[in-house]
């Protein structure tokens, strides 16, 4: 954000002398999907006791003639979103007038943003964009899910307290054990269950996967003092298994994971779940395996 005008801030809360670990950055905007995200945010941000900063992202001209008023009103959201002293800021900024693509230059933005700070997480809302959704990578959250320098979030309920019951998609690519280890982070008082899909094809190796995972299962548990995490082993199709696992869990949140930093196509469960993350059922923490 070298480029464009110094963002607006606003400590809304400040904890003093306080031990609190690497930030929670949520993207702000001023409509139903925005205060969901905010409210999401702030719910992770006490549960595992992180400080957050909100920021909304504004062109140059909505900046200039609206970015202290978009700040009040920011500032404002967060506060009744933590409803107690909670080491939170608000932030106001904008993209370069030059990305004329305005998804992108917002999508820059906040990558800029966590970087800066050192996000732990990136909270954004759905766009809920239904039967007319946009093409893949069209929307902001693609473009993040690319290039996002930790994981992200994507909020699709509003939430009442810490996730009970949390699904992560395992498929032993090397981003598997950060997957576990990110849904212990996100819910360590939740039910975790760590699920595997074998294609029909190979079968033969159910027990061979099975091992393997029973194996990420217990290095994770090393780590940590969370102990009910459940592996799960189901052969079938990935999309129709897939959907069947959900109907079946009713999970509050699904981990899944990215290879490599371009395409989601080639998310691992293919083009299903980059139609999954414009509109998922519940919460979505996705993480980019590294290249």
């Amino acid at each position: 954000m070298s480029n464009a005008p110094t963002p607006l801030e606003h400590v809304v809360f400040d904890a003093q002398g306080s031990d609190f670990g690497k930030p929670i950055l949520v993207a702000a905007t001023p409509n139903d999907r925005g205060q969901r995200a905010i409210r999401t945010a702030a719910s992770i941000a006490r549960e595992t006791k992180r400080p957050l900063m909100a920021y909304q992202i504004l062109d140059e001209g909505d900046f200039t003639t609206s970015g202290p008023g978009s700040l009040q009103t920011l500032t404002q959201t967060c506060s009744e979103a933590f409803k107690q002293d909670h080491p939170c800021t608000a932030y106001v900024a904008c993209f370069p007038d030059h990305y004329t693509d305005h998804e992108y230059g917002r999508a820059v933005s906040l990558v800029d943003a966590a970087s800066l700070h050192g996000a732990a997480l990136l909270v954004i809302g759905t766009h809920n964009v239904g039967a007319q959704r946009k093409a893949l990578g069209g929307t902001m959250t693609h473009k993040l899910l690319q290039v996002a320098p930790c994981p992200v979030l994507i909020a699709a309920q509003d939430v009442s307290g810490p996730y009970q019951k949390v699904m992560v998609a395992v498929d032993f690519s090397p981003v598997s054990a950060d997957l576990i280890q990110e849904a212990i982070a996100l819910a360590p008082k939740a039910a975790i269950q760590a699920v595997h899909i074998v294609e029909a094809s190979a079968a033969a190796e159910e027990d061979e996967r099975a091992q393997e995972l029973h194996k990420l299962i217990e290095t994770a548990r090393q780590k940590t003092s969370a102990v009910d995490i459940a592996p799960r082993i189901v052969v079938g199709d990935h999309k129709t298994t897939f959907t069947d696992i959900l109907q079946d869990t009713a999970p509050d949140l699904v981990v899944l994971g990215t290879k490599g930093l371009t395409g989601l196509s080639r998310i691992m469960l293919g083009s299903f779940a980059a139609r999954f993350i414009d509109n998922p059922p519940c919460d979505l923490l996705v993480l980019r395996s590294p290249r």
